[in-house]
C-alpha cells in the first residue's frame, strides 16, 4: 500500500544501514543464532545501568530557543519538535547522575544533552531517508538526479544496477509518481510514437534534511550594547 501524506506526517521514516556487507553480517549472525539455538542476551552492564536509573521529570530550559531554530516548512515538524524534545529528556535521564535534582522531582536538561540529541536526530531524519523508498526506487532517484532531461522507463532500466523486468519495474515507478517523487511527462520517441518520460518532481527537489544549530550557536546572544556579546550557559543561565 502507498502511504498517504497524513500517514507520513504521523509516522517517522528513519534511515537504516543499507550497506550490503552490513546486511550480510546481520544475516550471518541470525543464522548462527538459529543454528546454535542460544538466546541473545543484553549486556549485564547495560541491564544494571538501566535498573539503577530513577524516575524523574525533565525540564528543557532552552525549549524556546529550539523552537526559534526548528524547521517549520512542513506539517510533520509539528510532531518532530515533540520527538526531538522527548529525545533530549531521554538523554537527560540517562545522564541523571550529573544533574542537580530539584525538590519538585525535576531535573534540568543541559546543552550537552541537546548536542547528543541533535546528532542522533539529524542522522535519523536526513533528507531522502524521510521518504519511504526501497533500494530500487532509490536507484531510480539517483539516476534521474544526474540527468537534465526526463527519461523513459526503458532508459531508466538501462541505467540502474538492479536487474528487473519492465513488468516488475512499473509498480516502483507508479509508487514514485503517487508519492510525488517523480513527475510523468508526455513525449515522443525518435519514431514519433507517444511515450511517457519521468523526471524528479520540484517538490522532491526541495526535500532537505533537518538542520539544527550546535548548542554553542544558540547560547550566544547579541545584546544592544555595541561590541558586546553575552553568552548563555547550561540550563539557559547567563554566564558572567
Amino acid at each position: 500500500a502507498i502511504p498517504t501524506k497524513e500517514i507520513l506526517n504521523r509516522f517517522s521514516i528513519v534511515k537504516l544501514e543499507e550497506d550490503e556487507e552490513y546486511i550480510k553480517g546481520v544475516i550471518k549472525h541470525r543464522a548462527k543464532v538459529g543454528r546454535e539455538g542460544f538466546e541473545e542476551a543484553y549486556s549485564r552492564k547495560a541491564i544494571k545501568f538501566l535498573a539503577g536509573l530513577k524516575p524523574y521529570k525533565v525540564r528543557v530550559p532552552y525549549a524556546y530557543k529550539i523552537a526559534e531554530h526548528f524547521p517549520s516548512r512542513e506539517l510533520k515538524e509539528n510532531r518532530n519538535i515533540d520527538r526531538f524534545i522527548d529525545s533530549i529528556k531521554a538523554i537527560a535521564i540517562f545522564n541523571q547522575e550529573e544533574k542537580v535534582k530539584g525538590r519538585d522531582g525535576f531535573i534540568d536538561a543541559d546543552w550537552e544533552d541537546y548536542d547528543i540529541a541533535r546528532d542522533i536526530f539529524m542522522n535519523l531524519y536526513s533528507g531522502i531517508s524521510e521518504v519511504p523508498l526501497n533500494r530500487i526506487q532509490k536507484e531510480v532517484v539517483e539516476v534521474l538526479e544526474k540527468e537534465e532531461d526526463p527519461l523513459t522507463i526503458k532508459e531508466i532500466l538501462s541505467r540502474i544496477k538492479t536487474h528487473i523486468s519492465t513488468r516488475g519495474f512499473r509498480p516502483h515507478m507508479d509508487k514514485l509518481v503517487n508519492i510525488e517523487v517523480l513527475d510523468p511527462f508526455e513525449s515522443r520517441d525518435t519514431f514519433n510514437n507517444p511515450v511517457i518520460k519521468y523526471g524528479i518532481s520540484e517538490e522532491f527537489k526541495n526535500v532537505k534534511p533537518i538542520e539544527l544549530p550546535f548548542s554553542e550557536d544558540m547560547r550566544v546572544r547579541k545584546v544592544r550594547k555595541v561590541g558586546k556579546v553575552r553568552k548563555v550557559g547550561k540550563g539557559g543561565k547567563k554566564e558572567k
